[in-house]
């Protein structure tokens, strides 16, 4: 099932800032987030958004069908006083009709792959197959990583996404659902793209003058254990706030329930599931090559490729200078910038 991500940054003086409490919530207090054609309510009225980073928040529609169009207010409290905006958002454009997988299904079709019992009491705590069902529902979630990683896919992607940089700071971390980077760092004003740089020669310059701030240049990337999230590693440290813009992709939440659905479009969900059956192969549980591993490796470019030529035509680069290194890096299935672990 799609999913759409709205999104609300709140600024004064320019710099980013956090609010005391941001809500989906219209005037009026009827509805959250509404559909347009039919005015039903889709996010409930005051739905708590989700905090990115300084002064961005986001919410995750799940969509309850494609092609639609949302309308929502944004209620804001800061400095003591509560404030509304309305905006509309289009939802995720639809593809044709295709069947959708959760992850019962698709780990219900490994097992009769595997010519193992599905029956939901075999598969049950305590059944002949709860075991290898278990296993089976980690392969899935393994097999649709590795679909991501295959990307970058542009439902997984976002573009021009504001990271603040504090004074006298040399990092700053990213957004918390980002997978991966798609292209190099830059100010707000484009104005300089950072050079990537390994965070050894990051600390090399530090040992050497570890107090002097200036405009950062060159940047790292690492994993924040206390918050969880990659950050950005610059040097030298910035003389003053700086706002940053990244483009990247997305995680995928794990597949936890038995109706837990990828949050993809249906399209490649089968793409999954072939994904899985290979996953099942490679771990042994055939003593014979079911050729899975082919059919899915033959697959998924193919979608790639029907991806790339469909969502990334050159006329997504008019009007903005920048859309030239992304479509670079869009045109290529492999990042421009290392993979870190989550």
């Amino acid at each position: 099932m799609s999913t759409t991500i709205i999104s609300f940054s709140h600024k004064v003086d320019g710099a980013l800032t956090d609010c005391t409490s941001v809500y989906l919530s219209d005037p009026t207090g009827t509805y959250g987030v509404k559909r347009t054609d039919n005015d039903a309510t889709v996010v409930a009225d005051q739905t708590a958004m989700t905090k990115s980073a300084t002064g961005q928040y986001t919410y995750e529609i799940t969509d309850p069908a494609s092609d639609l169009t949302y309308n929502y207010y944004v209620e804001w409290t800061y400095g003591g006083l509560t404030h509304y905006a309305e905006f509309t958002k289009a939802g995720t454009v639809g593809t044709g009709t295709y069947q959708e997988f959760s992850l019962k299904t698709m780990a219900v079709a490994v097992l009769d792959y595997l010519d193992a019992s599905s029956t939901d009491t075999d598969i049950a705590a305590g059944g002949v197959s709860y075991d290898l069902y278990t296993r089976a529902k980690a392969w899935v979630n393994m097999a649709m990583q590795e679909f991501a990683d295959y990307g970058p896919w542009y439902f997984l992607k976002k573009s021009f996404q504001e990271v603040t940089l504090s004074e006298d700071a040399y990092t700053a971390d990213l957004p918390v659902d980002v997978h991966r980077l798609l292209t190099d760092a830059a100010y707000e004003d484009y104005s300089v793209l950072f050079q990537p740089t390994s965070l050894q020669s990051i600390q090399q310059l530090r040992a050497v003058d570890g107090t002097t701030s200036g405009t950062p240049r060159v940047v790292g990337l690492s994993w924040n254990s206390s918050t969880s999230r990659h950050q950005l590693v610059v040097w030298p440290p910035a003389d003053e706030e700086k706002t940053l813009i990244v483009a990247y992709t997305r995680k995928l939440p794990q597949l936890v329930e038995a109706t837990d659905e990828p949050a993809i479009p249906s399209e490649y969900h089968r793409i999954i599931r072939l994904g899985a059956l290979a996953i099942a192969e490679e771990e042994g549980e055939r003593n014979w090559n079911g050729g899975a591993r082919e059919r899915y490796s033959r697959e998924v470019e193919q979608a790639w490729r029907r991806a790339a030529q469909s969502h990334m035509t050159k006329r997504h680069m008019r009007g903005h200078r920048t859309f030239h290194k992304e479509y670079r890096a869009m045109s290529d299935r492999h990042d421009v910038t290392p993979v870190y672990p989550t």
